[in-house]
């Protein structure tokens, strides 16, 4: 409505190359839609220490980055779980995040949220 969209990209492991796909995205949905696009790059796996922007004739792609790599996604669903204990339904959208936490154990952090997936249902209910 007010002419911004916002596009986000999820990389684990990411390059300068996924930098260059992710911008070529960028300019050609900026031509095709004629939106101001705001991008988001979510990293997982490994840090990203590469170049931040891409300059051309054309303009400059410099997106967010939000580097999960850092985070403890296990010590952050015990945190979610008892908010959501407490009647807070605010930190649930968080939880589509959370695989992407940490270095190590996505799949077992993946499985965690599924479990507890229930449980935040019946409290929520």
């Amino acid at each position: 409505m007010n002419g911004n969209v916002f596009h986000i990209e999820e990389q684990r492991n990411m390059s300068e190359e996924d930098l260059c796909r992710f911008a070529v995205y960028h300019f050609s949905a900026s031509r095709d839609w004629n939106y101001k696009i705001h991008d988001i790059i979510l990293i997982s796996g490994t840090s990203y220490k590469g170049k931040r922007e891409i300059k051309t004739p054309h303009g400059t792609y410099c997106p967010i980055f939000v580097d999960f790599t850092q985070k403890d996604g296990f010590k952050r669903l015990k945190k979610i779980k008892a908010a959501i204990d407490k009647g807070d339904s605010s930190v649930i959208i968080e939880l589509i995040f959370l695989p992407l936490y940490g270095k190590t154990n996505h799949k077992e952090l993946a499985e965690a949220v599924c479990k507890g997936f229930g449980e935040f249902e019946r409290a929520l209910a």
